[in-house]
């Protein structure tokens, strides 16, 4: 053994190499990670063969240190090209037969290094020689070792030529790493031609080239800390932000396009020359007043419209700042989302409903109308048939009088329908007004029963009803409206109940609320079908109205007369036992202030 202090320095770059392996571990999802991590190792094994050839002293020791030398030397070079394919976005390269064909000069090298006593071709002579002191392993490079010189430097300079073209392409962003990458490339590439043409200023058995790669690693290290290197790298923009349907510009400080992808400049229609350096607000041109208010801003969100060759598209635009390390702003990034088409949809759709509205109205309006008209003929119907049955206008045949009957049910049924649709018809135009007057909650309850026990009567069925004593006795409201919800709620309930009770609730449900609820221990309502009955013209199956009568139109009125007065109706039913419908409205009672009447709603 002997001691030649250059090995410090060999040693101090193989430390650095081990040091670069452990701050890689953490990055190891990255693609470029592996390659960069089996070139340090490689280093490693470079640096180590170079310190025990220069501290060993026997040939045999030495030639196995040199060895070793070509094992890393060869791995750094491989894995190098490996990490640079990596890093510029071109992984599908990156193949078990690249990767195969890539060992093949390193196995080759060390082929030639283990039997050059048997050829010469990589070395033409070695020999032990005394140099200062030291014992010191001299060779004459053969035809073998210029083809290996030759096939890494051209492996070099194609990685560089891949880094060169990542920095013409990259923004701002990136260029910083990718300056420093080519610093730590060339770095050994330049101490490496040094050395075998013997320029060094060093002692000729002094290999620069490991002693290089501490500039290599420095450089690497101060990317990972400045730049972010192995977090952001220019693969994200080349895989992701380049395959992006939506349009990306990136801009800088001063808020001019540095980067654009592929998808903004057909949204432009414009090529990449005419975008990248101009301002954001002048590329944007429609909105360019608008714009400069946001980039004051962000994170932003909003929808511009841009003129395009002539013609005007809608875009959803998402502004977002880009930070380094040290948190300082150094540009943000555009996302422009083409929501030409949602908007002319949205548009469409929007003087669709208009239109739909329209038909709607002018339908309930000439609905209302004719109602109106024909309920005064109906009437004069009813009326003169009422005469002819009273016999004022004299006495009526058996058979005339059973037909003048006819003739006034049918007309009373004509009137209700009639009724029924103008009702209807005023709810959806708008017109239905409501008379907000104080009525006695028990006197209203007495009309009703007094109205609907005829019902109970015909079809032999017990009438409950019931009032909560909590209720206010008087409530404001339109009582006439509410008769009509409590009517057909009951004579629904009579109408599909055949044996049983139908009972007729009035009570408090909550502080502000309360209830009007029917409960009928008739036909119940299937539940598939218990979301549609509501409907208008909708009974809960086609046979029903055939069976037990009816249009359907009596809950649908409920149902609108209950929103309108800012209340709701439910249902719950079970098939063959009954159904209990239960229509919720606001508690309005009366105050009296200064001998005034006056209503409000109660919250206490």
């Amino acid at each position: 053994m002997q001691f030649v202090p250059y090995t410090l320095l060999t040693l101090t770059a193989m430390f650095f190499a081990i040091g670069l392996i452990f701050a890689l571990r953490s990055r190891r999802n990255n693609a470029a990670v592996a390659p960069l991590m089996a070139m340090s190792f490689g280093l490693v094994l470079w640096t180590l063969g170079s310190t025990f050839d220069m501290a060993l002293t026997g040939f045999t020791e030495k030639a196995a240190a040199v060895s070793m030398v070509y094992l890393g030397v060869t791995s750094v070079t491989a894995s190098w090209f490996l990490f640079v394919v990596a890093y510029t976005g071109k992984t599908h390269w990156i193949t078990r037969r690249t990767i195969l064909l890539l060992s093949i000069e390193p196995v080759l090298v060390q082929l030639f290094v283990h039997t050059n006593g048997i050829h010469d071709l990589f070395w033409a002579t070695r020999g032990l020689v005394e140099v200062d002191g030291y014992s010191i392993l001299e060779s004459t490079a053969g035809i073998a070792f210029w083809i290996h010189a030759a096939y890494s430097y051209v492996l070099l300079l194609y990685s560089a030529v891949l880094l060169f073209r990542a920095t013409v392409n990259a923004p701002n962003l990136y260029r910083g790493q990718i300056k420093y990458l080519l610093v730590a490339v060339f770095a050994p590439w330049a101490a490496n031609f040094i050395f075998i043409f013997g320029l060094s200023p060093l002692p000729d058995y002094v290999d620069l080239t490991p002693l290089s790669f501490t500039i290599t690693i420095a450089a690497l290290a101060w990317n990972m800390y400045r730049f972010q290197f192995m977090d952001i790298v220019p693969v994200a923009r080349d895989v992701i932000v380049d395959s992006m349907d939506d349009g990306v510009l990136v801009v800088d400080q001063n808020d001019r396009v540095v980067d654009a992808n592929p998808s903004v400049l057909k949204m432009m229609g414009k090529e990449r020359d005419a975008i990248i350096g101009k301002p954001l607000t002048a590329i944007l041109n429609a909105e360019g007043d608008l714009l400069r208010h946001f980039l004051n801003r962000e994170p932003v969100q909003t929808n511009i419209n841009v003129t395009i060759g002539g013609s005007e598209r809608s875009f959803q635009l998402r502004i977002s700042g880009l930070y380094n390390r040290r948190k300082e702003l150094s540009g943000r990034i555009a996302v422009l989302h083409d929501i030409t088409t949602l908007h002319e949809t949205n548009k469409a759709l929007q003087i669709a409903r208009e239109q739909a509205e329209q038909a709607t109205q002018l339908k309930s309006l000439f609905l209302a109308t004719m109602s109106h008209e024909l309920r005064t003929p109906l009437n004069a119907i009813i009326g003169y048939t009422e005469l002819m049955l009273s016999g004022i206008v004299g006495e009526l045949a058996p058979a005339q009088y059973e037909y003048s009957e006819r003739v006034l049910v049918n007309s009373q049924h004509l009137l209700k329908l009639i009724n029924d649709v103008l009702d209807l018809s005023k709810i959806e135009a708008g017109r239905m007004d409501l008379v907000q007057e104080p009525f006695s909650v028990t006197d209203w309850i007495n009309t009703i029963k007094t109205q609907t026990a005829v019902l109970a009567q015909d079809k032999n069925l017990q009438f409950i009803t019931e009032l909560d004593p909590e209720l206010p006795p008087f409530l404001i409201g339109d009582a006439s409206r509410l008769k009509q919800i409590a009517i057909n709620l009951l004579s629904n309930a009579f109408k599909f109940t055949e044996t049983g009770a139908v009972v007729f609730k009035v009570q408090r449900a909550t502080q502000n609320t309360w209830n009007i609820t029917v409960t009928d221990t008739g036909i119940g309502i299937a539940p598939h079908l218990q979301e549609t009955i509501f409907s208008e013209f909708h009974q809960a199956d086609n046979s029903s109205s055939r069976q037990y009568g009816g249009t359907g139109l009596g809950l649908a009125i409920v149902r609108k007369l209950a929103l309108v007065m800012g209340g709701n109706v439910r249902v719950t039913s079970v098939l063959g036992e009954g159904s209990t419908f239960t229509v919720t409205l606001p508690i309005i009672t009366q105050t009296t202030v200064d001998g005034a009447l006056i209503q409000e709603k109660t919250y206490v």
